[in-house]
């Protein structure tokens, strides 16, 4: 019996090594790399030292350890960065790290990754967030590997999860997602900006350029209708021009030139003959307005 005891104190100290874990693993997509996070959480604190297989060209890896940050030690081996992380009663374990490798840009755009599990896990939950504005190639799962994904949006993004329970150690998880970013093309947009600035500014030199010929042509009209003016029929059209809405009762114009009614009214009918004003009657008197 005191030779049992022993063996079972070492069974005892073991049991809390190979406790059910959950695993997750998120990946988020963003200025043409990708960001991820993996998270083991154990069901008790664990004192096992753990291996993790990530990408050759992961870097910028930080390692915690219940949200202290802790060494880990980076081997090189072929086709990827094996990560050894010795753990001391930990309860959460996270790990990131930047790639480049995981994405492949051609006329499509592809998520691509081999996960190996590295240990046995409970429940997995693999979330892949796209860029924003990024839509999947297709609408439904075809763009999409393994087919149990389930989609969701954060009202920017497009976020893909997977889950899964029951994984041993050791087993492969590849994943596959196809989709087309829209993105915005700064050059074209400014440069259309600066064509409609352009043409703004041309209309508006051409509306300026009419107006003030116009301005030109009229001024040149009266000026020639002005050398076949009296001086007399001179005085009226002054008063006119100078008048609000350049109209004038004739008894005013009377009062103003100091012309008789008579003299007055042989003007007036001389240039409305020659199209220069207009009498308008309104009662017993003229409105006189220059045309």
């Amino acid at each position: 019996m005191k030779k049992l005891l022993p063996a079972l104190a070492l069974i005892l100290f073991i049991l809390p090594l190979v406790s059910a874990q959950n695993l997750s693993m998120e990946f988020r997509i963003a200025n043409d790399e990708v960001l991820a996070a993996y998270i083991i959480d154990f069901a008790q604190p664990s004192y096992q030292e753990i291996v993790l297989d990530l990408p050759k060209d992961a870097r910028m890896i930080e390692v915690y350890s219940d949200n202290s940050k802790i060494e880990a030690k980076e081997e090189d081996i072929i086709e990827m960065i094996r990560l050894t992380v010795p753990l001391l009663n930990t309860n959460r374990l996270k790990i990131n790290f930047t790639s480049l490798g995981m994405l492949e840009k051609a006329s499509k755009n592809y998520f691509v990754v081999d996960l190996k599990i590295p240990l046995n896990i409970e429940e997995l939950k693999m979330t892949l967030v796209l860029p924003e504005g990024a839509v999947l190639e297709n609408t439904n799962l075809e763009s999409v590997w393994p087919k149990y994904a389930e989609l969701s949006s954060d009202g920017k993004s497009i976020i893909v999860e997977w889950s899964k329970q029951d994984i041993k150690e050791g087993d492969s998880i590849p994943l596959l997602v196809i989709f087309r970013e829209n993105k915005i093309n700064w050059i074209l947009i400014f440069a259309i900006m600066i064509a409609i600035g352009v043409a703004i500014i041309l209309f508006s030199s051409k509306r300026k350029k009419a107006k003030k010929a116009a301005k030109k042509k009229g001024k040149k009209a009266t000026e020639k209708k002005e050398l076949y003016l009296l001086d007399s029929e001179k005085a009226v059209i002054s008063l006119l021009e100078k008048a609000k809405g350049k109209q004038l009762w004739q008894k005013q114009i009377q009062l103003s030139t100091g012309f008789s009614k008579a003299k007055l009214s042989r003007l007036l009918r001389n240039l409305e003959a020659r199209g220069l004003v207009k009498r308008i009657p309104i009662g017993n008197t003229n409105k006189i307005q220059l045309k």
